[in-house]
Parts: C-alpha cells; structure tokens; sequence
C-alpha cells in the first residue's frame, strides 16, 4: 500500500518557545513524543491491525519528524505508512492541512482546533463512505460466490470466488482513491 508522505519548511519567529508550542499541538491530537532534542523532535502514532477501520485518519499509524535546520528554519516530515484497507493518500486533503495548521500555530499562533476538526469531520464522512462501498463490493462478491457455488455445486469454488472478489472491491477502491488524489495535485 502507498505511504503518504509530505515535507514542508517554514520560519517562525521564536524557537525558544518551540518545545512547548510543538508539545501542545501534538498532545492535541493524542500523539506521542519520540525521543527529542533542542532542534529534532519526533511525533508518532502507533499502528494497530484496526489503523484501515479508525473512522480518524490522525489516528492512524503516522510519524512527524520536525528538525530545525537553519536558525530560524523548520523542516516538518509528515509520514503515514499505508493500511490494509483504505489507502492514506485518500486522505492527503486531511494531512495537508494538518501540518498547515500547524504552521499557522507555530507562525501566527492562529487557533488550529476548529480548522482541524472540520477536516476531520470530512475526513470522517469520506470513510465511512468508502466502507459503505466496500461493504457493498463484498456483498455482491459474496453473492457471486454463493451463485458459483450452487451452479458449480463445489462448496470451495464458490468461497475461493467470494474472497477474490472481495479483495478485488478493496483493491479497485484504493486504486481510484489513488488516482483522485494524485490527479488534484497537478
């Protein structure tokens, strides 16, 4: 499955208060800190067998690596492996404007909380979207593989059929997912 993946660098002002402001929009979010120093921090999520069935792509297994390069200069790494079942680049929109977000707080100290949650909010209502058509796609696998079996009459032919088709639904869903998303990047 296809990482998502997006650097980003910009200045702030101050880094003196850098840790605490980092510290804040991270622990928001439920992230926790990796090991750190003055000038790299990371953040992560850890994976679970359920991070394709989360309803909040943030909840995802992801990792944000933050470095100062230069005086005043941050490099923002923001890297969500793939899942088994929705692929993390649906979600791109989500992720951009995460670390958007989080370029305004560190930035212009702009409030990211609401701007945050109506995107998850999208988010959220595009998955269970794409489930409600995966569920479909596996019904309808299921139903072909049931009209297999009876018209085969072997019980094997008709489940080999159903799971074929079943991961046939998620892999055609992942593959329009992830020409959606990279058609609106050009």
């Amino acid at each position: 499955m296809t990482a998502y993946s997006k650097t980003l660098e910009f200045t702030v002002k101050n880094t003196a208060d850098l840790p605490t402001a980092l510290q804040t929009y991270f622990d928001t979010y439920h992230f926790s800190q990796g090991e750190s120093t003055n000038d790299h921090f990371v953040f992560y999520k850890k994976g679970s067998i359920l991070d394709g069935w989360k309803l909040n792509p943030l909840n995802w297994q992801s990792t944000v690596t933050i470095e100062l390069i230069h005086k005043n200069t941050l490099s923002v790494q923001y890297t969500v492996p793939g899942t088994n079942v929705i692929n993390p680049l649906a979600f791109s929109e989500l992720y951009n404007a995460f670390l958007l977000n989080l370029e305004q707080y560190l930035v212009h100290q702009n409030d990211f909380v609401e701007k945050n949650a109506e995107q998850v909010a999208r988010a959220k209502k595009n998955i269970s979207r794409y489930y409600g058509i995966l569920f479909l796609g596996v019904m309808v696998s299921f139903g072909i593989g049931t009209l297999v079996q009876n018209m085969t009459g072997n019980q094997l032919t008709g489940q080999i059929t159903s799971i074929i088709g079943a991961l046939l639904s998620v892999k055609l869903l992942n593959k329009n997912l992830i020409n959606r998303a990279t058609s609106t990047k050009q």
